[in-house]
């Protein structure tokens, strides 16, 4: 028997003219001014960093630093009238401390570097952020010359209001050294080591549901998802780079982390609190947001072999990743590979399957019944970004993922099911964002997400004679436009 059944929805999500203003760790309070127009400014003798805090609200110049390479550092003060750049210059004279500008105007306090950078030297990436702050800066290890400072956006894209995350949020922030020394080998893995994620819901240990999540019996693929709070699979929106994917299942109500490859991953960003009122209704448990590599240069190979410590289930992963990036943009693409084998009965002999109702019953074949599903996953990610001119910067990617699974089970009227499903994922997105003014930027993002999945059931009695077979093609593709400003 045939039974196809497919229902679309659709996400083509573009964020239009969204202005969003920019902050940084050093506010100015004043109106900015414009270069070479003449302040005068009244700074005492004081600490260097309390020195910046005042030269930052005298002049209406943001001005970010980090403690470390100011502390025990003072100034003679600063009185007289003097350009911003003249001003600063003098304040940080013999302090050995020099002022950078960044996009946008904003100033940087940096160490003067002992001999130049070398040309296209690029700073790494922040690794870990403690407190929810659109705009981050962070020094280089000692090992990179210069101690080149680098501004990094730490925002979780919104689609229902523009704007930032309260700063009571908790925002956890997780770099990739982070992921990769959780001894995690996937990002489904990752999510489910944070301890607000519920460890319930839809994914590969559940397929048959859980008793108070309704939902979760609809996970035909095996997929796996996140459930911060323990709220549902539902609640929880995932994005990567800001963007939403297609949801996957019979209804269309969760992502599958196991479709996004983790050798592209450069961080992961939690925000594990209730943010409907921001980013829409499937926020109400929290946004997890998977941040792109955006400065890797080189090739990269990793493989991973992994077997159970009692029973015969191996595991192989392989991944490749390549990259190369310019002073105004870069072009990554990453290529992971996954084959797992399947967990049965027979390899944990000490689970039972059966109710008290269902005793006297001949046990089948344990060989025969799966506890966790043989995959294979292809998935592969292209992504670039480019700043055009001083004020415009244009940003690609697309992911596309297939993952095949192979399961059986023991249903309660003692028949069994065997199930071969195709998960099949496109994601694509664009973006562009122009600098307005030192505090304000206009941005447009499209995106577009389409997932099918198939499956096949074979279905037999207890005596193991054949019944039936039952056969699903459904395909979930979201579109949407949305803007504010």
């Amino acid at each position: 028997m045939q039974i196809t059944n497919s229902f679309k929805r659709a996400l083509l999500s573009a964020a239009a003219l969204s202005l969003v203003p920019v902050f940084t760790p050093c506010t100015a309070i004043a109106d900015p001014q414009s270069e070479g127009q003449v302040i005068r400014f009244s700074i005492p003798p004081q600490a260097l960093g309390d020195a910046l805090r005042v030269f930052s609200e005298q002049s209406g110049t943001p001005i970010l630093f980090s403690e470390d390479i100011v502390s025990g550092k003072t100034v003679p003060g600063l009185e007289g009238a003097f350009s911003p750049d003249n001003g600063l210059r003098i304040l940080l004279g013999g302090s050995g401390l020099e002022a950078v500008t960044a996009p946008g105007g904003t100033r940087i306090i940096r160490k003067i570097a002992a001999t130049p950078a070398r040309e296209g030297a690029r700073p790494q990436p922040i690794k870990q952020a403690e407190a929810v702050e659109p705009v981050r800066i962070e020094p280089q290890t000692e090992e990179e010359p210069g101690g080149v400072l680098r501004a990094d956006k730490v925002t979780v894209t919104g689609t229902s209001l523009r704007g930032l995350a309260p700063e009571s949020s908790p925002l956890q922030v997780y770099g990739r050294d982070e992921v990769l020394g959780s001894g995690a080998t996937s990002l489904d893995q990752f999510i489910r080591t944070l301890p607000q994620n519920f460890g319930g819901g839809s994914t590969e240990f559940t397929t048959i549901g859980l008793p108070n999540d309704s939902n979760s019996r609809q996970n035909n693929t095996s997929g796996a998802s996140a459930n911060l709070r323990g709220l549902g699979s539902r609640g929880t929106l995932v994005l990567i780079n800001g963007n939403r994917m297609a949801p996957t299942s019979e209804i269309g109500d969760f992502v599958d982390l196991s479709l996004i490859p983790m050798a592209a991953i450069e961080r992961v960003e939690v925000l594990t609190d209730g943010a409907s009122s921001i980013y829409g209704g499937d926020a109400v448990a929290g946004v997890i947001n998977f941040i792109l590599r955006d400065d890797f240069e080189g090739a990269e190979t990793t493989a991973s072999y992994g077997t159970v410590t009692e029973g015969r289930m191996e595991e192989y992963r392989f991944s490749q990743t390549a990259g190369t990036a310019w002073d105004s943009g870069n072009v990554l693409g990453a290529y992971d590979y996954s084959s797992r084998d399947n967990l049965t009965l027979a390899d944990r002999p000490g689970i039972g399957l059966f109710q008290p109702r269902l005793a006297g019953d001949v046990l089948p074949e344990p060989r025969l019944l799966d506890l966790l599903p043989a995959q294979t996953r292809h998935s592969l990610l292209l992504s670039g970004r480019q700043q055009v001119g001083s004020k415009l910067s244009l940003s690609a990617s697309g992911l596309y993922s297939q993952r095949d699974t192979e399961r059986t089970r023991f249903n309660q009227n003692t028949s069994i099911d065997t199930y071969d499903t195709r998960s099949e994922g496109i994601t694509l997105a664009l973006g562009a964002e122009y600098e307005i003014g030192s505090s304000w930027a206009a941005s447009l993002d499209a995106s577009y997400g389409q997932i099918r999945n198939k499956q096949a059931r074979f279905r037999i009695e207890h005596g193991m004679s054949p019944v039936s077979d039952h056969e699903t093609d459904r395909e979930n593709c979201l579109r949407r436009i949305s803007g504010t400003s």
